[in-house]
């Protein structure tokens, strides 16, 4: 996954990539004072798991967890087959690029 975070564009964040479900493009918003995003995990129907790639869209709300390094929060998911939430973590790995995040 890649997320890219814009300052210049009232806090956006956007990004994309492919999972064992298929390919989705990631949008939202943060906020450089709480340290929240809040983000939507959109899925391209017809990539990957065509049982499970509905193409649906997938609620994430995190928050920077400075001890750990990371965004720690939940993922929320509602489809006709499935309703599910759990624990979700963005990590960022290597790179020093000011706004790409390879996660």
């Amino acid at each position: 996954m890649q997320l890219g975070f814009y300052p210049e564009g009232g806090y956006i964040v956007h990004g994309g990539g492919t999972d064992d479900i298929g390919t989705y493009v990631i949008t939202g918003v943060y906020s450089p004072r709480t340290l929240r995003m809040g983000l939507e995990k959109r899925y391209q129907v017809g990539t990957g798991d065509l049982n499970e790639n509905l193409g649906h869209t997938v609620i994430i709300h995190v928050q920077w967890n400075h001890e750990n390094q990371q965004f720690e929060g939940k993922y929320y998911l509602r489809t006709r087959k499935h309703r599910d939430e759990n624990k979700f973590i963005i990590r960022r790995e290597g790179g020093e690029n000011y706004h790409q995040y390879p996660i």
